[in-house]
């Protein structure tokens, strides 16, 4: 494994936020490069003990030298787990430490492809088998599954802590949960146990189908360990989606019913015949023009012929039975539509009913003759309307009688042709218009007061008064309006025409020609006066001065801080007594350390703060707690209990608005001492943490 390519860290470095972050993330996937080459070294270990390894032979192990393989490599995993845990807590850190992102820069070009890469020596299109030196391994068997089923080399892990036991399982205190390695020689198998705290093995002569000799245990149960505290792998990606399976066939379609013949449509009825109409009666003669004689009486109506009764609706046909619906077939494979049944034959249409003849009209009756003017008699009875007489010629009209008292009215007499209509006198010309006077001039427009000084940004200041606005200058005087100009004289009317003479009695004459009736020539329209000059606009008020701005609020956006201590040192703590840490630190700016127990925020700001505690438990509650402020106080307890003599890990997050001379400890605040003790020299034991978050 080659080393990271860092940059180059001196008092005078110079790095930016993102490149911190970056450099970290960067060494975490260096240290699980590294780790990755031991565990794949230990897989190595494990394959030479198992006489696996390809390419190299030697004596076959003893089972001593199994067990000393497997509990050299049960420490150095120990170690990896404990190594894990750290990468996942610089990790989850770092991965929370917020990041300004820049603009997405332009896409660069693609790379030349890269070499051929090798694997374990192999190289070009590589298939990793137990003969290459690839130990093939799956975590995801059901506990259930017979053990004597695994014969090719691998190892196999159980994937359901709560299901059921392997009925060839050996006599274990958690038979669901085991591990097993899988070596084979030709017909040689060989299987090796483990379902902590138990380890077996059992050999097989032919080919897996059956071990003469059983499980025999390997060393005495141990001492259960610590509880590890590794990270969670990355999840796998999901598996493809297996294909749909075939849709099962259509099953046949019933055949349909026939459908039912129409019935015959009735026959419609015959039409009725229409009356006959009465004979319209003779109009009678028009009497002479005199008083009103008699209304003669108004003929009878002739009698409504009988309407034609209405035929008989015809009988609806019968409606057709409905088909009976097919049996539902079995689904399966779409089987031919069933052909469809005829369509039953439409019933006959009934015949349509014969019109009934019109009825005769009813002769008009004749019009009495008008009886003469007189008196009104008595209405006699309407006669029948005679024929109508000719018009008599009307009589003429009598001479005008001289005035005095009025005598009787003549006959009017025939009216004589209209007289021509004199001509109109010409329309005088409309006087000229005056001229408009002139607008008076505007007034001043006051000066406009001085704008009060704005109040400081931040604690809003008073707002300064507002000047006093300035008086509206006068309004300038109206114009005066110029005279109106003088109306026109009206053209004289022209001279009526004489009126004709009134005709003699008898016919009436034409109707005379309209006479000529022409309008006269409308006179001029006056000149419009002019308009008066606007009066002069008065002069703007000066503006008043501008206020003074208010002072700029302080800036919102700060840069992150942050601190990280960490101790490699086992401890043995008080109660009430603060956590002592390394004295090397990761420290940036605004935030001290006193190189032991205490950081100070010199800036206020909203920190997170995350510490770790690995302690021994002894029976006794293992609860820890951050202590923050001036003086610190107890900011909340993480406590955990579990079985005596083991290690755990008491760990715990906090966010907080702290203030400038904030300060911050980790204290045992069990009650109780707390000791703590390391596998591996070198191993952290705790860690604080302290990030100011932008805002």
């Amino acid at each position: 494994m080659s080393n990271p390519n860092l940059p180059n860290i001196t008092p005078t470095i110079a790095l930016s936020r993102d490149d911190v972050i970056s450099l970290i993330l960067s060494s975490i996937a260096m240290e699980e490069l590294g780790l990755a080459h031991i565990i794949n070294a230990e897989g190595e270990k494990i394959q030479f003990a198992l006489g696996t390894l390809a390419s190299v032979s030697g004596p076959a192990a003893s089972l001593d030298q199994v067990l000393q393989m497997n509990q050299s490599v049960q420490s150095m995993m120990d170690t990896i787990f404990r190594q894990e845990i750290m990468l996942d807590s610089k990790l989850r850190t770092a991965s929370n430490v917020p990041s300004l992102v820049g603009p997405v820069g332009p896409v660069g070009p693609s790379g030349e492809p890269s070499a051929v890469l090798s694997v374990n020596g192999l190289s070009g299109e590589v298939v990793l088998t137990a003969e290459d030196g690839v130990f093939p391994a799956d975590p995801e068997i059901p506990s259930g599954t017979l053990l004597s089923t695994f014969r090719e080399p691998g190892v196999y892990s159980s994937s359901d802590p709560d299901g059921p036991a392997p009925q060839d399982s050996p006599p274990v205190d958690h038979p669901a949960v085991w591990t097993i390695y899988v070596s084979r020689t030709e017909n040689y198998v060989q299987q090796l146990y483990i379902s902590n705290p138990s380890i077996y093995y059992r050999s097989s002569q032919n080919g897996g189908v059956s071990y003469p000799g059983g499980w025999i245990q390997i060393g005495n149960a141990g001492v259960t360990g610590p509880a590890g505290i590794g990270v969670t792998g990355v999840t796998g990606t999901t598996g493809a989606t297996g294909p749909t399976g075939v849709t099962g066939a259509t099953g046949v379609a019933g055949a349909t019913g026939a459908t039912g013949s129409t019935g015959i449509t009735g026959a419609t009825g015959a039409t009725g015949m229409t009356g006959a109409t009465g004979v319209t009666g003779v109009t009678g003669p028009t009497g002479l023009t005199g008083l009103t004689g008699l209304t003669g009486l108004t003929g009878a109506t002739g009698a409504t012929g009988p309407t034609g009764a209405t035929g008989a609706t015809g009988v609806t046909g019968v409606t057709g039975t409905t088909g009976l619906t097919g049996v539902t077939g079995i689904t399966g494979l779409t089987g031919a539509i069933g052909a469809t049944g005829p369509t039953g034959a439409t019933g006959a249409t009934g015949m349509t009913g014969a019109t009934g003849a019109t009825g005769l009209t009813g002769a008009t009756g004749a019009t009495g003759p008008t009886g003469a003017t007189g008196v009104t008699g008595v209405t006699g009875a309407t006669g029948a309307t005679g024929i109508t007489g000719a018009t008599g010629a009307t009589g003429a009209t009598g001479v005008t009688g001289a005035t005095g008292l009025t005598g009787t009215t003549g006959l009017t007499g025939a009216t004589g042709p209209t007289g021509a209509t004199g001509t109109t006198g010409v329309t005088g010309a409309t006087g000229a218009t005056g001229l408009t006077g002139l607008t008076g001039p505007t007034g001043f427009t006051g000066a406009t007061g001085a704008t009060g000084v704005t109040g400081f940004t931040g604690a809003t200041g008073a707002i300064g008064a507002t000047g006093a606005t300035g008086a509206t200058g006068p309004t300038g005087l109206t114009g005066v309006t110029g005279p109106t100009g003088l109306t026109g004289a009206t053209g004289a009317t022209g001279a009526t025409g004489m009126t004709g003479l009134t005709g003699a009695a008898g016919v009436t004459g034409a109707t005379g020609a309209t006479g000529i009736s022409p309008t006269g020539v409308t006179g001029a329209t006056g000149e419009t006066g002019a308009t008066g000059a606007t009066g002069a606009t008065g002069p703007t008020g000066s503006i008043g001065p501008t206020g003074i701005t208010g002072v700029t609020g302080p800036d919102r956006v700060r840069p992150p801080a942050y601190a990280f201590l960490a101790s490699t040192t086992a401890r043995s703590v008080n109660d009430t007594v603060a956590y002592t840490f390394d004295p090397a630190a990761v420290i940036a700016e605004d935030i001290t350390y006193n190189g032991s127990t205490t950081l100070t925020i010199n800036t206020a700001g909203v920190y997170q703060i995350l510490f770790m505690i690995v302690t021994n438990y002894s029976g006794n509650p293992m609860q820890w707690s951050v202590f923050g402020g001036n003086p610190p106080a107890d900011l909340g307890p993480y406590r955990q209990t579990s079985v005596s003599g083991t290690r755990n890990q008491i760990q715990g997050e906090y966010i907080v608005n702290a203030t400038a001379g904030y300060q911050i400890q980790v204290v045992n605040t069990s009650g109780f001492s707390q000791a703590q003790t390391l596998i591996t020299a070198g191993d952290v034991a705790g860690y604080l943490m302290v990030i100011r978050m932008p805002y």
